[in-house]
């Protein structure tokens, strides 16, 4: 896809990017989940580290679950119709590409709940033509679980299968991860086609729209880690029939974050984007709990050091119950090393480096930092007892 277009909204503030760099990649992320991919909307390997070319596509730690989405608009003959003037906008949970294919105006938006593991595509088609228009969207998605990096979990032959409106999917080796995929609607047409160590599943659903008539489809994808594919279904179930949810998926900012204003504009802007920031990379995955992730594509682990460098901006900026919450994580660890705070988890709470000469004075740096900025002499009192015992 081509782009005329390609701007970051936050509230009020508008940065202009270059169109041209179609395939600059983008992140819509919650708590449990985030997603990488390309502004051209093609999929492909992304990462050049660590999982090598699989550091992007959707995660739901400690699983990889698909490289992604792509959306082709059909017309009443399957053929694929090309976009025109196609415009990006990314707002950091939330990403919408609008588009024109002859008389149809065309907007997808991909966002994240905040606080489950469910991924939301909507499809929108308007007919702004002068007689009635067939179409279909077509959904493909390339599916596959991967674990994470260093995890130790080893992890193949998914299977998955077409039931209903749902495609349900559960990896071989680990079968409690699962996944559900699909829409209220059952699909007109469903193909599942393993490929490599992939699946390729593609979802068509027909339309017919009088002039000015708009069609909107929405398909989710949500996931299980702990009782497979029927844990994802009862997920989609229940995030499906509460419109609420779905609403808040993209939101941002939070209502408790605080809010600076200042007449210097620049300054406003750029207190945003650091909360913004600190939005995208707070998580909260089952084997670790919350903690800020390190940095993306690469590093989604928890770190000693960079939870230091982090604890005084993320409790200033609202962020205080995740700075705690990384804090008690490290100290817990601390505690069975004889006081030593590692390095490096994975995501799954495996220790990939014990610690090195300067993670545990710096964790006594952070904790003075977080009681400075809290006053919660609470957690600097139990994590240095816990540090001492062990």
């Amino acid at each position: 896809m081509q782009l005329v277009q390609r701007q970051l909204v936050l509230g009020p503030h508008r940065i202009d990017g270059d169109p041209a760099a179609v395939d600059a990649p983008y992140i819509v992320a919650g708590r449990r989940m985030y997603a990488l991919g390309y502004g051209s909307t093609r999929i492909g390997p992304i990462g050049d580290e660590h999982l090598v070319g699989l550091m992007g596509g959707i995660w739901a730690h400690p699983a990889r679950v698909a490289d992604g989405f792509e959306v082709q608009i059909r017309d009443q003959n399957a053929a694929v119709l090309a976009p025109t003037n196609a415009r990006l906008t990314e707002q950091l949970t939330t990403v919408c590409w609008d588009w024109q294919s002859g008389d149809w105006q065309i907007s997808r938006r991909d966002s994240i709940l905040p606080d489950a593991p469910v991924y939301v595509l909507q499809c929108e088609v308007q007919n702004n033509g002068s007689h009635v228009d067939n179409g279909k969207i077509v959904v493909r998605a390339a599916l596959g679980f991967l674990g994470c990096w260093f995890g130790g979990i080893a992890s193949g032959a998914a299977h998955y299968r077409q039931s209903g409106s749902l495609v349900l999917g559960q990896d071989g080796l680990h079968p409690e991860w699962g996944i559900a995929l699909g829409a209220a609607e059952n699909p007109d047409r469903c193909t599942i086609t393993p490929f490599a160590e992939q699946t390729l599943v593609e979802l068509e659903y027909r339309f017919s729209l009088a002039p000015g008539e708009r069609f909107t489809h929405r398909i989710l994808l949500a996931v299980g880690l702990s009782g497979g594919s029927d844990e994802a279904a009862e997920l989609w179930q229940r995030q499906t029939t509460q419109p609420s949810a779905l609403r808040e998926s993209g939101r941002f900012p939070r209502s408790n974050q605080p809010q600076l204003t200042s007449e210097h504009h620049d300054l406003t802007r750029d207190v945003a984007l650091a909360q913004a920031n600190l939005e995208l990379l707070s998580a909260d995955y089952p084997d670790l709990g919350p903690y800020f992730l390190a940095g993306l594509p690469e590093y989604p682990q928890l770190f000693g050091c960079d939870t230091t460098y982090s604890i005084p901006g993320a409790v200033a900026a609202g962020y205080a119950a995740t700075a705690r919450a990384a804090l008690e994580t490290l100290a817990n660890y601390a505690a069975r090393a004889c006081g030593r705070v590692p390095h490096e988890l994975t995501t799954n709470g495996r220790i990939f480096n014990p610690g090195n000469i300067q993670e545990t004075p710096q964790f006594t740096i952070a904790l003075w930092d977080y009681v400075r900025w809290s006053g919660d002499l609470d957690l600097a009192r139990d994590s240095l007892r816990s540090a001492a015992r062990g």
